[in-house]
């Protein structure tokens, strides 16, 4: 996560109030804004927990977001790092709250995880589908989605 961040804010040039980072778990999401406070990114002058202060306004200069994709209902940026995706229940809720990280994403949006299980899974056996099926008439993702998962463009 903050060799991606570093990349983002450091190379790519995008401000860290544009970038909004999701998990599905409070505790991870605390874990995280932890481990890149503690890494100090050029740049990010602070770390806002969303669900823990709700009254302060996003998009503030300097300022990091991370957030439960519950507590992000409402919030978009441009740019959306959606951690710990093997984290999410594969049932009908934790579909639900996935759909709803991956839509607050205005331009880029990354899908990240640790193990190539649950919805992380299923979003990554999509895009080999996607990269070498064969049914034209199947959906098809977006461009954007296709940068992210690794697929070919359709």
């Amino acid at each position: 996560m903050v060799s991606r961040l570093r990349w983002l804010v450091e190379d790519q040039e995008v401000r860290p109030q544009d970038i909004l980072v999701l998990s599905y778990y409070r505790e991870r999401v605390r874990g995280l804004a932890e481990w890149v406070r503690r890494a100090s990114i050029k740049g990010v002058e602070d770390i806002h927990i969303a669900f823990d202060d709700r009254d302060t306004h996003l998009g503030q200069r300097g300022r990091l977001t991370f957030s439960t994709v519950a507590s992000a209902k409402g919030y978009d940026a441009y740019c959306v790092l959606l951690a710990s995706a093997n984290q999410f229940p594969t049932d009908v809720l934790g579909r639900a709250n996935f759909y709803v990280g991956c839509t607050r994403a205005i331009e880029y949006l990354e899908i990240t995880g640790t193990a190539p299980h649950g919805l992380l899974h299923e979003a990554q056996k999509a895009s080999q589908w996607q990269e070498h099926g064969s049914d034209a008439n199947a959906a098809v993702a977006s461009p954007a989605a296709n940068a992210i998962l690794g697929a070919a463009p359709a």
